[in-house]
């Protein structure tokens, strides 16, 4: 069956069932904050009230729904897509989601301890039928049950955004041996095989479902990476090699994927005026890093949320495997 093209504008009335979830799952990835299909209100709303429940034990997703099933008006949009963003609790990842979310993706926000950020994201997305839900990426088996978890609930998973990422400076020159192969262990389970884990997870699952429609594919994942896998990382070789990794793996996949339209882009990013760089900005070495900067200012999290939207919705299949400079020509490469 041809899918329907997207259109993000499109309001439909039918017979859908009422869905107002909240998700919780001590042993696993914690789907807190979903929310309602429904136009209901007041009374109404209470006899549609709905949730999702999980097995956590079997890693099952079953719908529950309390009452039949009403007509009710949508707005959603035709063959809407959906999209897990890591890291999405703040910062860029939450500008991604907001971004996409505009765009009428649901999203499954993924964060790893703070419960609050995630909600606070979760009330900054437009549109409906979102999720939140917990994980440690370093855990390749949590990792995994994200994956089935958030794919058994939204039916498919179109969009990988693997935002995800740590950054702490262990200079080699100042940092002691075991500290310093603690960083290496930690920087590349987080920035490096975490990403890898849910890469292959999305490979496979994207590849065996139906294309939405032959420009967009089967499914797109968007690697957010960094100008340091470039330019080196004196501070955190850990970090700078760990992003250098990322790009040979998205360019490595995207070669793998493309024959069954799967297309894989890589944004690589310089400073960007977030909670996490803020330290560095108004520490003593933010006129330095200011000075590297053309735009006089570092990139904000809109900026590269919209280069992110672009790749995930909108770039062309012969983009595949491009690493894509975000960084206001603070670091340029031929």
């Amino acid at each position: 069956m041809k899918a329907v093209p997207a259109d993000r504008n499109f309001k439909r009335i039918g017979t859908y069932p009422p869905v107002h979830s909240r998700l919780d799952c001590s042993g696993g990835p914690r789907f807190l904050s979903g929310s309602s299909l429904c136009n209901c209100s007041g009374a109404a709303r209470s006899r549609c009230d709905s949730i999702f429940a999980m097995s956590c034990g079997s890693s099952m997703l079953a719908m529950i729904f309390s009452s039949p099933p009403q007509r009710v008006q949508l707005s959603i949009p035709v063959a809407a897509r959906t999209a897990l963003v890591t890291g999405a609790s703040r910062g860029i990842g939450r500008a991604i989601a907001v971004a996409l979310a505009a765009c009428g993706v649901r999203i499954a926000v993924h964060y790893q301890k703070d419960d609050a950020a995630a909600a606070e994201t979760r009330r900054r997305l437009a549109g409906h039928g979102h999720l939140s839900c917990a994980a440690d990426l370093t855990d390749a088996a949590a990792a995994a049950r994200l994956w089935s978890e958030v794919a058994a609930a939204f039916g498919r998973i179109d969009i990988l955004v693997k935002n995800a990422g740590l950054f702490i400076d262990h200079p080699p020159l100042a940092t002691d041996y075991d500290a310093w192969v603690a960083a290496w262990r930690i920087r590349l389970a987080a920035n490096l095989i975490g990403p890898a884990n849910l890469a292959a997870l999305a490979a496979q699952s994207m590849a065996a479902q139906a294309p939405l429609d032959e420009a967009f594919g089967r499914g797109r994942i968007v690697n957010i990476s960094s100008r340091g896998a470039f330019r080196g990382e004196p501070d955190a070789p850990a970090y700078g090699a760990s992003k250098a990794g990322l790009n040979a793996l998205s360019q490595s996949m995207a070669k793998a994927l493309a024959p069954h339209s799967v297309y894989v882009y890589c944004l690589a990013l310089g400073f960007v005026e977030t909670d996490m760089a803020a330290r560095a900005l108004e520490g003593p070495e933010g006129a330095a890093i200011l000075a590297q900067h053309p735009l006089g200012r570092v990139s904000r999290p809109e900026e590269v949320a919209r280069s992110a939207e672009f790749c995930a919705l909108d770039a062309p299949a012969a983009m595949t495997g491009g690493i894509i400079d975000v960084n206001g020509a603070s670091y340029l490469r031929t």
